[in-house]
């Protein structure tokens, strides 16, 4: 699915720990499911967290580790996202993931 929204995270990479865990308590928080694969270096990751019609997935930008994006999209083609819901869930991560010291944090469409 084409994603509806997106987060642009600039972080450390000693950081990634954190925002891990940021992310895992927020799907923990509203029972979505979680799910990192790390592949086995600092440099590469994917967070896949989804449920109903919202899926939700972050990975670094490639050859810039120390940037994040994080995707907003449906799950299903032609399933519609709840604007409302979505937005509600964007502010409360962009709150989450900003209690992260020198984290920069951009909405993008």
């Amino acid at each position: 699915m084409e994603p509806v929204k997106r987060l642009r995270i600039r972080i450390n990479q000693d950081q990634r720990e954190a925002f891990f865990e940021k992310l895992r308590g927020f799907a923990d928080k509203h029972t979505y499911e979680f799910v990192l694969s790390d592949y086995g270096t600092t440099d590469d990751f994917l967070i896949t967290i989804w449920a109903d019609t919202l899926l939700i997935t972050a990975s670094p930008k490639p050859g810039s580790p120390e940037t994040v994006t994080i995707f907003f999209s449906g799950i299903y083609p032609g399933s519609p996202i709840n604007e409302e819901i979505l937005s509600e869930f964007i502010i409360e991560l962009k709150s989450i993931i900003g209690e992260i010291p020198n984290v920069t944090i951009t909405e993008e469409e």
